[in-house]
Order: C-alpha cells, then sequence, then structure tokens
C-alpha cells in the first residue's frame, strides 16, 4: 500500500514538473525600451520602445504568409509598408533568428538583416526584439 502512494505521489510530482517550468520561463529584460516594448500589443515596428509604424484596422492593411514566414502591414494608400521575412518560425522565446526588414515611407527607407529574438509568443503573434539595434517588431504568422 506505501509502495503505490508513493508511485502515485511521485508520477503526480513528475506530471507537473513540465508545467511548472514552462510557466517560470522569463524573458531576460535587459533595458528599458525593451520592457516598454514587450508591453505593446499591436502588430508594428518599434524603435528604442516606441512606435514608428503600427497597424491600425482603419488605416492599414494587414497579411501575414505562414509558408513564407512573413508578415505585412501597409497604409491603405500603398505610400507606407512594413514587410518582415523571417529564416525560420522561432519555436520558443529566446531563440535567435535572422529577419529581414523592410520598411519604406514617406520620409525613409530602412531595408536590413536583423538578428532578433523571440522575447514572447501569443497565439499566433510574435515580438522580435534586436538588442543591437533596440529596435522591434511584432508580427503575426
Amino acid at each position: 500500500m506505501r509502495k503505490s502512494v508513493f508511485f502515485i505521489s511521485l508520477f503526480a510530482v513528475m506530471a507537473l514538473f513540465p508545467v511548472s517550468c514552462r510557466e517560470r520561463h522569463v524573458v531576460r529584460v535587459d533595458s528599458p525600451e525593451k520592457a516598454s516594448f514587450l508591453e505593446e500589443t499591436e502588430c508594428g515596428l518599434y524603435v528604442e520602445g516606441h512606435p514608428v509604424f503600427v497597424y491600425d484596422r482603419d488605416r492599414h492593411q494587414k497579411a501575414s504568409n505562414p509558408q513564407r514566414r512573413q508578415g505585412r502591414i501597409q497604409t491603405n494608400e500603398q505610400d507606407t509598408c512594413l514587410n518582415v521575412v523571417l529564416e525560420c518560425v522561432p519555436e520558443s522565446p529566446e531563440d535567435g533568428i535572422t529577419a529581414v526588414l523592410e520598411f519604406f515611407g514617406a520620409a525613409s527607407i530602412r531595408s536590413e538583416h536583423l538578428v532578433v529574438e523571440c522575447s514572447k509568443v501569443a497565439g499566433r503573434k510574435l515580438w522580435l526584439w534586436s538588442a543591437e539595434d533596440r529596435t522591434g517588431i511584432i508580427m503575426e504568422i
């Protein structure tokens, strides 16, 4: 009897262990800009913790292509566009990947490869952060 109670208790503890580990996973926040970025919820481009181009359903169009690992936001007039293509879809927070970022606006053009960390995942939404550039991207895949 004691032996079966022991094994049942051991099994219960082992079954809960993976859940506990996942809940305790914390992404390292090493700057106030990253902390500010991680509190944002709308898809878009953020630089030094501030929104640069953020999706507004009344003024923008948004598209994603999971097969191409691509997300895009553009104005209805098509004069400003954010396009992001990932080398792969991150499996979990803190995965490091390369993202091709293209941002075309009335006053600026930015096209570059960024090494980003997947800092947060919620459903289809990814929070990608480049510590070197202090640039964040929230996108849906």
